[in-house]
């Protein structure tokens, strides 16, 4: 099931042997909806893929509602990651996303995710915690990526993508990585040679400034070769 606007589809309204089994769900709310929306996780068990985009454009029927979101991006409560079903896929997108932190006796979902996207989210992305079982992990469109935590463990991790203006990295938390790939500015890293099963690399560590100048040619760049 889709649902892509909660003014007009409420958990309450759902009948509950749909509540019991619904695997997937992809939702789109404006910044207001999307908390309540969390703290009503517990009441889908079997969800195992969630997508949750923030969007500040409303769609039609929140229009006709009256209904005006001013911000670009909602933000998710700290903690948020205790109130999730044990989910195997997480996508999080235009979502300001607090530290993931908390430890797997006080989230199971931490234990059971095998693949995590945050794409538009906050502009600092920090990840300290054990995930046991994450294979594929994905961060676009970020300023600042911290991986580097001592509470960070990703044993099983095998797939990481990075977009975003400063990493900081410890490969130590990640000994069975075989794809990697970073676009970024800077990046600060540790433990690269520890990476035994890497079988793929993409690195770009170009300024943002380099590749508009790449697209426009020295003789078309702005305030260059004109008179």
């Amino acid at each position: 099931m889709q649902a892509t606007c909660l003014a007009c589809i409420t958990v309450s309204s759902l009948p509950p042997p749909l509540l019991q089994v619904l695997h997937g769900l992809e939702l789109a709310a404006v910044s207001a909806n999307i908390n309540p929306f969390m703290a009503a996780l517990h009441l889908f068990p079997a969800m195992r893929r969630l997508q949750l985009t923030c969007t500040s454009d409303p769609v039609p029927c929140m229009r006709l509602m009256g209904v005006v979101e001013d911000h670009a991006s909602g933000t998710l409560q700290h903690g948020f990651e205790t109130v999730l079903p044990p989910l195997e896929s997480l996508v999080l997108l235009n979502l300001n996303v607090p530290c993931l932190e908390a430890s797997v006796a006080r989230a199971p979902v931490l234990s059971s995710l095998t693949s995590l996207h945050l794409m538009r989210t906050s502009e600092d992305v920090d990840i300290s915690c054990s995930l046991p079982s994450l294979r594929q992990l994905e961060v676009a469109m970020a300023a600042f990526v911290h991986l580097d935590s001592r509470s960070l463990h990703m044993p099983q991790l095998s797939y990481l993508r990075l977009s975003c203006l400063f990493a900081n990295i410890s490969f130590y938390t990640m000994p069975r990585l075989a794809e990697l790939s970073i676009e970024a500015e800077f990046l600060a890293a540790s433990g690269f040679s520890s990476l035994a099963r890497l079988t793929h690399l993409n690195l770009s560590l170009v300024s943002h400034y380099e590749h508009e100048r790449a697209d426009y040619g020295d003789d078309e760049w702005p305030g260059e070769g004109r008179p």
